[in-house]
């Protein structure tokens, strides 16, 4: 089992990174795309692209669904494949985090 310190810390980078990617893409669509400069773009894009990973992730199907079609296997053998993973949880708290962060933003500016 992972420590909490690492599963923490793997939460925070992939928050950090869905704000700057996400960031980037809004700040550069609002600054070619509207008369809008880049930093009214920011916090735009780090929510969009924190409720598309939320939404994504979140509805990645069910943990025991996955693991019994992942057992099933193709008919030659049975369990010849490894159980599917389990539902990203992680990449669900880091997209909540990113859009808490762009929520701040955007009440900032």
């Amino acid at each position: 089992m992972r420590s909490t310190g690492r599963v923490l810390s793997q939460i925070l980078l992939l928050a950090l990174g869905l704000a700057l990617v996400g960031g980037l893409v809004g700040g550069l669509i609002a600054q070619f795309a509207t008369s809008h400069g880049f930093l009214k773009g920011v916090p735009y894009g780090i929510i969009v692209t924190a409720v598309i990973i939320g939404f994504v992730t979140a509805q990645s199907g069910s943990p025991t669904e996955m693991a019994r079609e992942g057992r099933q296997g193709t008919g030659l053998h049975f369990a010849d494949n490894p159980a599917l993973p389990q539902a990203p949880y992680q990449f669900v708290l880091g997209g909540l985090l990113a859009f808490g962060l762009g929520i701040a933003l955007l009440a900032l500016a």
